[in-house]
C-alpha cells in the first residue's frame, strides 16, 4: 500500500511539473505517465495503465535518442534512467522469466538520477518531471525486489 503511495505523489509531482514545463514532447510524455499511474489504480484497467507507462518510457528513450539540444552526458543520464525502467517493465508486463532479478538492476537509475539532479549541467532541466516519475518508481521497484528476495 505504501508503494502505491509514493507513486501516486510521483504522479502529483509530475502534474506539477506538466504546467510547468513549455517543451510540448516533455509535457505528453508527463501526460502519458500520469495517465498510466492513474489507470494502475482502477482494477479492471491496471495493464492498460501498466502499457501505457511502458509506452512513456519509450518515449523517453525516444526523446532521449533523437532530441537536437541535448548534450551526451544529459542523453547517457536520460538513457540511464530510462532504460532499466522500460525493460523491466517489459519483463513484468510479459511475465518474462527472472523478473526479480531485472528488479535489481532499478540500482542504475537510482544512481544515475542523483548525478541529473545535481549535475553541473544548466539549470534548465526539462526532463526533470519524467525522469522523477521513473526514478520513485524505480526505487519502489528495487525495493519490492529486495522485500521479495528476503521473504
Amino acid at each position: 500500500m505504501i508503494y502505491k503511495i509514493v507513486i501516486a505523489i510521483a504522479a502529483l509531482i509530475g502534474l506539477f511539473q506538466l504546467f510547468r514545463t513549455k517543451d510540448k514532447d516533455i509535457r505528453i510524455i508527463l501526460a502519458v505517465q500520469i495517465l498510466a499511474i492513474g489507470l494502475t489504480f482502477a482494477p479492471r484497467i491496471k495493464s492498460t495503465g501498466f502499457f501505457l507507462f511502458i509506452c512513456a518510457a519509450g518515449l523517453v528513450v525516444a526523446y532521449g535518442l533523437f532530441k537536437k539540444h541535448l548534450d551526451l552526458k544529459r542523453i547517457a543520464l536520460i538513457l540511464a534512467i530510462a532504460i532499466p525502467v522500460l525493460i523491466a517493465h517489459i519483463f513484468h508486463f510479459f511475465q518474462w522469466p527472472h523478473t526479480g532479478i531485472i528488479g535489481l538492476s532499478m540500482i542504475i537509475p537510482m544512481i544515475a538520477y542523483p548525478i541529473y539532479l545535481f549535475g553541473d549541467m544548466d539549470k534548465d532541466k526539462i526532463e526533470l518531471g519524467p525522469l522523477t516519475i521513473f526514478a520513485i518508481d524505480a526505487a519502489i521497484r528495487m525495493f519490492m525486489t529486495i522485500e521479495w528476495m528476503l521473504n
